[in-house]
């Protein structure tokens, strides 16, 4: 737990949620005692399930909605786990696998819009700007 608590995000993580221009939020299986951020934060123990339950996936889709986004295809969903890259691909948002380690794809049937090894590159093919 104490990992958890001290983890560093990597350098570009930093640079690319400094300098987005639309509304993120984070949708983690975390607790939320552990997260201490100062953004929209939705958490699995706010709704007693976790990813891949598609309730997950519900609540950022209502702040999305709230915060202006029309479709849910228009939510970039980015995660380190191809697997819930995957879940939020099926809930209808568009996805991003962040595969920084080069892993193989996990046999699930179905792969994330797009992968990509680091966030800097993620937002080389992605207009974050509207």
């Amino acid at each position: 737990m104490e990992g958890y608590r001290n983890a560093m995000a990597f350098p570009d993580a930093h640079h690319l949620l400094s300098n987005l221009q639309v509304p993120w939020s984070i949708l983690t299986n975390g607790d939320q005692g552990l997260i201490h951020p100062d953004m929209n934060l939705f958490t699995s123990d706010q709704v007693n399930l976790f990813k891949v339950n598609q309730h997950m996936y519900e609540s950022t889709w209502l702040w999305a909605q709230k915060s202006g986004t029309p479709l849910k295809s228009d939510v970039i969903f980015v995660s380190a786990n191809q697997w819930d890259a995957i879940a939020a691909s099926w809930f209808g948002f568009t996805s991003c696998w962040i595969n920084r380690a080069n892993q193989s794809p996990e046999q699930l049937g179905a792969r994330p819009t797009c992968e990509v090894t680091s966030l800097s590159k993620l937002a080389t093919q992605m207009d974050f700007s509207s």
